[in-house]
């Protein structure tokens, strides 16, 4: 009896954990927090590096644009869905404005990217000095004949201004005009400024992967590569840290009530 009640409070625990993860950053709350964590990785050679929420990155993986598995997502449907990256923390206002990554429309759940269009095409994540920015990803049901207004649709163009032209997305308008409802799932990684002396992918010069998309591959030396998904998965370990603690903790008192 006693080991049948230690094992179902660890299943207890265990799944409040889970509960408890966080899928956007405390800036995006209002917009949703859908307990469905986005699958998404980022290429860095022949190694996918998987984004769990929360999990702090760098250049040297986020420099391409990220690939979004669908299929590794528990979702309603087979789609179509609208991706998109976004950045709460480039200019912290109310109501909610961002910088936008990318958005790419026509995902489904085959992970096909033969109906996927990147209508904003993807540019890497560079922070300013200071506190860490928290980029997320959101995926959204996408409505029937869906179409950007055109007041949006500077912000999401590719051109010299970039990425100046998308700074000061207005998410929440765009969202209600857009009828796209609250995201079905989420993920989000944190990246601060690298100094001159660590950078490696993105340096301190502002260009844009035009040819890059949703599903595209990093290109980085092997010499970052190693180090980058190691740090990742130091990272990525921290949940079950949690757990083992837990575990000790419950094995501690019951053998003191013995």
């Amino acid at each position: 009896m006693r080991y049948s009640s230690f094992f179902s409070v660890l299943a207890a625990t265990t799944c409040a954990i889970a509960a408890s993860v966080q899928t956007v950053p405390d800036e995006l709350a209002t917009v949703g927090d859908p307990s469905e964590i986005l699958s998404v990785s980022y290429a860095v050679g022949s190694t996918a590096v998987q984004v769990t929420p929360g999990v702090n990155l760098n250049s040297s993986i986020t420099h391409n644009a990220p690939t979004v598995h669908l299929n590794e997502t528990t979702l309603s449907g087979s789609g179509p869905y609208l991706f998109m990256m976004v950045d709460p923390d480039i200019n912290k206002t109310n109501p909610l404005y961002v910088g936008m990554h990318t958005m790419v429309v026509n995902l489904t759940t085959s992970d096909s990217t033969s109906t996927e269009d990147a209508i904003c095409t993807y540019f890497y994540p560079e922070p300013t000095a200071g506190a860490a920015h928290n980029y997320t990803f959101l995926l959204f049901e996408q409505p029937a004949n869906f179409t950007v207004a055109k007041q949006f649709s500077p912000y999401l163009a590719t051109t010299s201004q970039t990425p100046y032209n998308r700074v000061n997305f207005p998410l929440v308008q765009f969202i209600k005009e857009a009828a796209l409802g609250a995201p079905v799932a989420a993920n989000y990684f944190r990246e601060a400024a690298e100094s001159n002396s660590t950078a490696t992918s993105s340096g301190a010069s502002t260009t844009i992967t035009a040819n890059s998309t949703a599903t595209g591959s990093a290109a980085t030396s092997s010499s970052t590569q190693e180090g980058a998904a190691t740090k990742v998965g130091q990272s990525g370990s921290y949940l079950m840290s949690v757990v083992v603690v837990v575990v000790v903790m419950v094995m501690g008192a019951l053998m003191v009530a013995v």
